[in-house]
């Protein structure tokens, strides 16, 4: 994870009990299909995340035929 939050602009906070996050499946594959963005490219407007968006991509996004590439901690959202 520190690797991750080293290189990435994902950041990590201490589970507290929620569903609503999503797994992302650190494999070298997958690492050329992500690059990090500034805060000024990642504007969140203070809005919560949205599975129903259509910036949530499926869990096979980027990743090789018939591999995934993350999944949703609620599986009703997979």
């Amino acid at each position: 994870m520190k690797r991750i939050a080293k290189n990435t602009c994902v950041r990590f906070k201490e589970w507290e009990g929620e569903i609503d996050y999503i797994d992302l499946v650190n494999k070298q594959e997958f690492h050329d299909q992500f690059a990090k963005v500034s805060p000024f490219e990642a504007t969140t407007y203070n809005v919560p995340y949205d599975y129903k968006s259509v910036m949530h991509y499926g869990k096979d996004a980027f990743a090789l035929p018939n591999k995934i590439s993350m999944r949703t901690k609620d599986p009703d959202y997979q």
